[in-house]
């Protein structure tokens, strides 16, 4: 196409050439004898020969962006082979013998003696930590003096003794502990503190405690009946109130 466009160009450019380089010559008109011819002389010049068109030779197609399309070969991933795991290793078991069966020997039963009675003492002293109540001895005996059956005090409601005061604990003064404590206590034929425990208590250790301690220094007459001195058994109660 670009050759053709060309030649066209130097075609015209040859006719323009030829037109400018003819030459004509005029000869006036002769308005007296209008009769007579008119002659025209022209000059032709040979064209000269067109120089010849170098060849142009056709650049390589040029890819644009809609035709520069190529193919690309899809490159596949490989599948990555995942290590064989190792073979179980077979634990050997050992096998232990079956063990030869024991032979029971024969039993011979035992004669057991019947067990002796044993003297019951009592479960309370002076030095013993205080508990609960304990249940009013029925028919005025109880389990103080039940390791001497032929000495047991009888049950009187009041005996000639002398309490000395209770000491406060301090602790249970500022805590504002109040309570009575119940005391049990075994006299003598001579009018001496045998035994005392807790028949009641006052629901506070300390308190307990105390009259404890305040009753071992009981002094009492001895309790005569039919002009004879006889053990006896009595509660001596031992109050704890705070003065208001």
């Amino acid at each position: 196409m670009a050759v053709s466009f060309l030649a066209v160009v130097l075609l015209h450019a040859a006719a323009l050439a030829l037109l400018i380089t003819r030459t004509t010559e005029y000869t006036p008109l002769s308005l007296v004898n209008p009769t007579e011819s008119v002659t025209i002389s022209a000059t032709l010049v040979e064209e000269p020969e067109p120089e010849p068109i170098p060849e142009i030779s056709s650049a390589p197609p040029v890819l644009t962006a809609d035709r520069g399309e190529r193919e690309i070969e899809a490159m596949t991933e490989k599948p990555q082979m995942s290590p064989k795991p190792p073979p179980p290793v077979k634990r050997e078991v050992k096998k232990t013998p079956p063990k030869p069966p024991v032979k029971p020997w024969p039993v011979q039963p035992k004669t057991v003696a019947a067990p002796q009675p044993v003297a019951q003492t009592s479960h309370r002293s002076t030095s013993a930590t205080p508990t609960n109540a304990a249940e009013p001895i029925p028919g005025g005996r109880g389990n103080m003096m039940q390791n001497n059956p032929g000495a047991l005090p009888k049950h009187v409601a009041s005996v000639g003794c002398a309490v000395p005061q209770p000491e406060y604990p301090r602790r249970a003064r500022r805590l504002q502990q109040q309570g009575e404590a119940l005391i049990r206590l075994v006299i003598g034929p001579e009018g001496r503190l045998l035994k005392h425990e807790i028949a009641r208590s006052s629901g506070y250790e300390a308190l307990d405690q105390a009259a404890m301690a305040a009753v071992a220094q009981t002094r009492c007459s001895p309790y005569r009946e039919n002009g004879q001195a006889i053990s006896v058994m009595t509660l001596q109660p031992v109050n704890f109130k705070l003065s208001r």
